[in-house]
């Protein structure tokens, strides 16, 4: 059985759909000052120094970073691959920031969301 051209198989054209604006430093300090909430200062500036998404940043635990190795391991992604972020000294930093005790190192608990 001979198939007419518009059945055979085509290549369609990939979708491009990626962002290319990143919120710039100056924005997020305008947005800090404007709202003045120090979750959301830990928030902005943890994402901008990961180029994390926010849903891996409020489901990040405890469990999942190595401050030793400077690296944070996210198991429930966009794309549903596993992958393992590197930390600056300034997301390691926010880190150590953060309270200790129940909701501190070591706990499997919610990091930056209180």
């Amino acid at each position: 059985m001979e198939l007419r051209p518009q059945f055979t198989s085509r290549t369609l054209p990939k979708v491009r759909n990626s962002r290319n604006r990143r919120l710039s430093f100056e924005e997020a300090e305008a947005i800090i000052r404007s709202t003045g909430s120090p979750v959301l200062e830990n928030l902005l500036r943890f994402a901008l120094e990961t180029a994390m998404r926010r849903s891996e940043i409020t489901k990040m635990r405890w469990t999942d970073v190595d401050l030793s190795k400077r690296t944070v391991a996210l198991a429930d992604t966009k794309n549903g691959e596993s992958r393992v972020v590197p930390l600056s000294r300034e997301a390691v930093r926010i880190l150590e920031s953060l309270p200790n005790g129940t909701k501190g190192r070591g706990s499997g608990t919610w990091l930056l969301i209180p």
